[in-house]
Order: structure tokens, then C-alpha cells, then sequence
């Protein structure tokens, strides 16, 4: 499977080109966040996606890369439990103009900087809750009031998710064929 051949490192190749660099971070932050929804193994690669992204941005691959797809390169660091990532987010997409991302990554950087994580994943990766995050969870500012609004009210699939953007002619070797996960 894709996702695990870029897990264990084996399309590292890709980040050669921006198309290519992106293509790896699309697979290895949104993939298993869409085939492993509600499971701790939706996580798994979320640091090796941020480290792609990284490198790719010092490359400056993030100037080559079409303004419409972007935020894919961007997303892990809005994925992270980590405040400097969740800075990092805020900081990209601003720069780089996106206003209606910014949104979520300023309300993602809220969530980890009162809770220090995001308490939605406490479940999936056998963590207690607190009583405040409890008590947030339960409310309409949980985490699925911050996500209820990037859903497609016909279909409730995310605008967000890399299925928006799959015509993946852009990855290497995909000859322009849809890619399936």
C-alpha cells in the first residue's frame, strides 16, 4: 500500500520536486487520517509528514508549489500537539494569504495551547481526559464545532481532505491516473 511504502521511508525520492515533496505529505498526513478515522493508527505518520513538509519549505518548494494545494504542505503542522508547530501553521498560512485555513489553524493553535494536546484524540490513543477537557468535548466549542463547518453538508465528507484534490497527476510516476488510497 502507498501509505505504508512512504511510512517506511520508501518514497523518499519523491521529495526530489515540489509535486513530488507535496505528494508524500498529502500521503503520509491526510491518507491515514481518512482510512484510519477513529483509530490511533490515523497518527502514526503525522512526524514524518511535518519533517517532509520542513524540508520541503527550506527548499523553498513551498514558492513553486500551485497556491490552490498549498495548505497541503502546511496541514501537519496544524496536526501537531505541539505549540511551536501549531505557531509554525498560523505563521505559514498567513504568509501565505489564506485566510479561510487560517481560521482553523488559529482555532487548532487555541485547543493546544489551553490543553496542551487536542483532547478529541484522547479515545483513539488510550489517553484520560480531564475534567476541562471533558467538559469542552461535551460543549457546541468542542473540537467537532471547529470541524463542523469544513463539511460538505450534502455528502458530510471534509472540503479539506485530500480526496478534494485527487486528480493526483502530480505524483510522480501516476501518469495522471486517480490515485486510490
Amino acid at each position: 500500500m502507498l501509505w505504508q511504502q512512504a511510512g517506511a521511508g520508501e518514497l523518499s525520492a519523491w521529495e526530489s520536486t515540489p509535486e513530488g515533496a507535496l505528494a508524500l505529505v498529502i500521503v503520509l498526513d491526510q491518507f491515514p487520517l481518512n482510512m484510519y478515522r477513529g483509530e490511533a493508527l490515523q497518527f502514526t505518520t503525522e512526524a514524518q509528514a511535518r519533517a517532509v513538509a520542513g524540508r520541503a519549505i527550506e527548499q523553498g518548494f513551498d514558492r513553486q508549489i500551485p497556491h490552490e494545494r498549498l495548505a497541503f504542505l502546511y496541514l501537519p503542522y496544524m496536526h501537531s500537539e505541539s505549540l511551536v508547530d501549531q505557531d509554525r501553521s498560523v505563521m505559514l498560512l498567513s504568509q501565505a494569504g489564506m485566510e479561510q485555513n487560517l481560521v482553523f489553524a488559529r482555532g487548532h493553535r487555541e485547543i493546544v495551547r489551553r490543553f496542551g494536546r487536542f483532547p478529541h484524540r484522547n479515545r483513539y490513543l488510550g489517553r484520560d481526559s480531564s475534567p476541562e477537557e471533558l467538559v469542552w468535548l461535551a460543549s457546541d466549542a468542542g473540537f467537532d464545532s471547529l470541524t463542523r463547518s469544513k463539511k460538505n453538508p450534502a455528502t458530510g465528507a471534509g472540503l479539506f481532505a485530500a480526496e478534494r484534490l485527487f486528480n493526483l497527476s502530480f505524483v510522480p510516476g501516476s501518469c495522471g491516473r486517480r490515485l486510490s488510497a
